[in-house]
C-alpha cells in the first residue's frame, strides 16, 4: 500500500505526512499549492488538528462522512480513519502533533470528542491565537537547522496552538445535549473495547471494569449514541474489522479472531449486516 509502513504493533500506518524529529508538523492546503490532499482512506500516530479557513470541502473520519466550511475545524485521534472525500476549493491548515507532547487530560478530551466527533469553531479571540501560533511554528521551522533550544520552543508553540482547538472542544462538548459525565464513561467504554478484544458478551465484565451497571452502562450509551449497548459494541468492532481490513494484511478468519469472534461465520455475518457487503468483498472493493 502505498505510502505506509508497520509499527510495533504491527498496524498498517500512513507516513506520507511525516512528522519532523520532534513531532511536529504545519501543512497548508490550497487549490494554489502543489501540496496534495490525501484522497484515499489512512490512519496516522499522531493528533491532527484541522482548520478551514475558506471555501468548502468534505472528510471522513471512521467511515463517516462531513462537510467542512469557513472557519470549520476538526480533530482527528491516532488510528482513526480519515480521508478528503471532496477538497472543492479549500484553504485549510493542519497541525500534526506527536501523541507524546500531549498530556493525559488533553487526550482524554479528545477521546471524548472522538466518541461523535463533529466540526466545531472557535471563536474570534481563538482564531487570533490560533493563526498566530501556527505562523511562529511555521516560521521558526522554516529557519533550519534546528538546535535544541529551537526544537523545545516548536513543540510549546505546537502543545499550545492544540490546546486553543482543545478549549474550543471543550466548550463544543459543553453544549451538546449529553453529559460531561456520560461522554466520559463512553469514551472510557469504548476505549476498553479497543484494547480488549472480546465479544459482546462481555459487557457485563466491562461494565463492572468501570465500576458502574450494565443497566447504567447502557443507558449512558444510549444517551450518547442513540444505541443499546449491544449494538454499540457491534458497531465498534465493525469500524475496527474495516480498519484491519484496509491497514493490515491479516485474513479476515485473522482479523475475527482478533476482534474475539471465534465464529467466523458469525463475524461475516455481522460485517456483512453492519456494512451491505462481506469483509472479502470490502477489501477489494476499497483496495483492488
Amino acid at each position: 500500500m502505498k505510502g505506509e509502513a508497520k509499527n510495533m504493533a504491527g498496524l498498517v500506518l500512513h507516513q506520507a505526512s511525516r512528522l519532523s524529529e520532534f513531532g511536529v508538523r504545519v501543512k497548508r492546503v490550497s487549490s494554489t499549492l502543489p501540496e496534495e490532499l490525501l484522497d484515499y482512506a489512512h490512519w496516522d500516530d499522531y493528533y491532527v488538528f484541522g482548520r478551514v479557513s475558506r471555501g468548502t470541502c468534505r472528510i471522513a473520519v471512521d467511515f463517516a462522512e462531513y462537510a467542512l466550511g469557513a472557519g470549520d475545524m476538526v480533530c482527528v485521534c491516532p488510528y482513526q480513519a480519515h480521508q478528503v472525500v471532496d477538497k472543492g476549493e479549500a484553504e485549510a491548515v493542519l497541525l500534526f502533533v506527536d501523541a507524546a507532547l500531549l498530556d493525559v487530560p488533553a487526550k482524554r478530551l479528545l477521546a471524548e470528542y472522538a466518541v461523535s466527533p463533529r466540526p466545531f469553531q472557535l471563536d474570534r479571540e481563538q482564531v487570533s491565537e490560533w493563526e498566530a501560533l501556527i505562523a511562529a511554528i511555521s516560521r521558526r521551522m522554516g529557519q533550519t537547522p534546528f538546535d535544541d533550544m529551537a526544537k523545545w520552543l516548536i513543540c510549546r508553540l505546537a502543545v499550545a496552538a492544540a490546546g486553543v482547538a482543545l478549549e474550543a472542544v471543550g466548550r463544543a462538548i459543553g453544549g451538546r445535549n449529553e453529559s460531561r459525565r456520560a461522554l466520559e464513561i463512553v469514551a472510557a467504554f469504548r476505549k476498553i473495547l479497543q484494547e480488549e478484544k472480546g465479544a459482546a458478551g462481555e459487557i457485563a465484565r466491562h461494565a463492572e471494569t468501570l465500576r458502574i451497571s450494565r443497566v447504567y452502562l447502557n443507558e449512558v450509551v444510549k444517551s450518547v449514541t442513540g444505541m443499546s449497548v449491544s449494538r454499540y459494541v457491534r458497531c465498534e468492532r465493525v469500524l475496527q474489522a474495516r480498519r484491519l481490513l484496509l491497514y493490515t494484511e491479516l485474513s479476515v478468519k485473522e482479523i475475527a479472531v482478533e476482534l474475539g469472534y471465534d465464529d467466523y461465520a458469525y463475524f461475516t455475518r455481522l460485517f456483512t449486516k453492519e456494512t451491505g457487503v462481506p469483509p472479502s468483498v470490502y477489501r477489494e472493493k476499497h483496495l483492488g
